[in-house]
Parts: structure tokens; sequence; C-alpha cells
């Protein structure tokens, strides 16, 4: 595809470094923007977000 759709795409993710690479990797060509919300994670799940999109944030979990 050559021309980018002008719209963004969001994911949220916990734990799923094994799968992001894969997920992103879907979408990516496909849109102008990729963003990726890691919540409070316990494995690479940031690591695999940064290598794989533009933008990543990390969330800390917040409990009520």
């Amino acid at each position: 595809m050559t021309d980018r759709l002008p719209i963004s795409v969001s994911m949220t993710a916990r734990n799923e470094g094994r799968n992001l690479p894969r997920s992103l990797g879907s979408v990516a060509g496909w849109f102008e923007e990729i963003v990726v919300v890691i919540n409070d994670c316990e494995n690479n799940s940031s690591q695999s977000a940064q290598s794989s999109s533009g933008t990543h944030y990390h969330q800390q979990r917040t409990r009520f």
C-alpha cells in the first residue's frame, strides 16, 4: 500500500511481548500513526512496542 490512511491505531497491552510484533506488523504501513499503551507489564512488552511502533507509552496500573 502506498498511501497511509490518515487515522491512528491504538493498542493497549499487558504482558503481550510475544504477540506485539505480529500484531503491530499486521497494521504497519496502513495507518499514519500507531500508539501502544503498555500497562504494568512483567515481560518484554515495552521493548517489543518500542521496536515495532512509532509511539508507545508505559502506564503503571492503578488500583481503586
